[in-house]
């Protein structure tokens, strides 16, 4: 079986949700079914090399970078790739398989395509999809339609599909995303302690969304641990991310004489991920929609309690390990802040469950229950 995916997510060294699952996804079909062929194309633009990733211990995964002139604007690159460049590959490279790992794909190819849709908050939510365009949402439903199979990555995204796009509920696949195995309880006190001196982590805070899109809900939070302080917490928090909302929440930080106590460490490479959620007291995640939520599981994976919203996908995975409230009301999130933070027998319990909820979640499980739809599309 010859199958390509669409690389174009991976060819960037900071990588977003959709980029760790087509990583992720990728690294564990090659390693799982080495008697196939597995293409990655990508865009080879001379100043962005997929490289480092560590895809050369794969034999049978061969990078294809297409040579899309340095003159083409970053605004008409996608359609350019996806109306000429993919069609073209998936033609010359004689593929069986097509992957679109990011909700989009090529109407144009021969070969069987599968799509992989990780939320639909550009419709369900767009009065926060400020950055979706017409053209975009043009592009998606065209995609669903022209995709043999489409992967949802939870039941809620599924739904949504069939929902506010008409898919076919037959040919929607429900499959889970993974958790990294680097992801895990690390107790040691000297590395623990290596990571916040490193980081320059203060020694008690509480962990945001790792995003400050404003579907992420900051805002919010920002203003819950505002009354957090009122009722004597003393953590700092910590919000990452280099997004479009950072002005708003530094303003309102601002505004509510917080710039002591509130940290914006900006972009967080990988592997400072897991002393992040390490260290953190508690990992406050109050989404306004998720079409799956991966932070939740790396957190629980690595002993944080989590506190989120149960919007979107967001029960479905963090199942009873989380402790929930309603993200648009700031007093609720302030209460469940308090109540960890003070409740040592609570923030164990949570942690136990968390750990145990993740096991739930493997990106081997996902790799081989997506090669299942290949197989299916083939066999008919």
């Amino acid at each position: 079986m010859r199958i390509g995916f669409d690389a174009r997510i991976l060819n960037s060294r900071r990588r977003t949700g959709i980029g760790v699952y087509a990583h992720n996804l990728v690294s564990s079909l090659a390693s799982l079914y080495t008697d196939e062929r597995f293409y990655l194309i990508y865009p080879s633009l001379g100043r962005r090399e997929m490289s480092g990733w560590g895809y050369e211990a794969f034999p049978r995964l061969c990078l294809k970078g297409a040579m899309v002139p340095d003159s083409v604007r970053e605004d008409r690159f996608y359609k350019l790739w996806l109306d000429i460049y993919l069609p073209l590959a998936i033609r010359r490279m004689r593929l069986d398989i097509f992957h679109g790992p990011a909700n989009l794909i090529p109407s144009a190819g021969r070969a069987k395509k599968v799509l992989t849709v990780h939320d639909l908050s550009f419709i369900v939510t767009p009065e926060l999809a400020f950055d979706c365009s017409v053209d975009f949402l043009k592009r998606f439903r065209a995609g669903v339609r022209a995709a043999a199979a489409v992967i949802a990555v939870s039941g809620r995204t599924r739904d949504d599909l069939v929902l506010h796009c008409g898919a076919a509920a037959e040919k929607v696949e429900v499959i889970h995303e993974g958790v990294d195995p680097v992801f895990r309880v690390v107790e040691d006190e000297n590395t623990r302690a290596g990571w916040r001196s490193g980081l320059g982590l203060p020694r008690d805070y509480i962990l945001g969304p790792l995003s400050l899109h404003p579907r992420k809900n900051s805002l919010n939070l920002i203003r819950a641990y505002a009354v957090a302080r009122k009722r004597g917490c003393r953590h700092v928090l910590v919000l990452p991310g280099k997004d479009y909302g950072r002005n708003e929440c530094c303003s309102l930080v601002e505004d509510l004489d917080l710039r002591e106590h509130v940290l914006f460490p900006g972009y967080v490479d990988d592997a400072d991920l897991l002393p992040l959620y390490s260290l953190a007291a508690v990992f406050v995640y109050p989404s306004l929609y998720e079409g799956f939520g991966l932070p939740l599981l790396e957190a629980m994976a690595s002993g944080c309690p989590v506190i989120t919203s149960e919007r979107g996908s967001i029960p479905e995975v963090a199942g009873e390990a989380a402790l929930y409230t309603d993200p648009e009301d700031v007093e609720e999130i302030a209460g469940a802040i308090t109540l960890v933070l003070s409740d040592r027998s609570l923030a164990l319990s949570m942690k136990r469950k968390g750990l145990e909820r993740v096991g739930r979640f493997s990106w081997e499980r996902c790799a081989r229950e997506t090669h299942n739809v290949y197989d299916k599309l083939l066999n008919t």
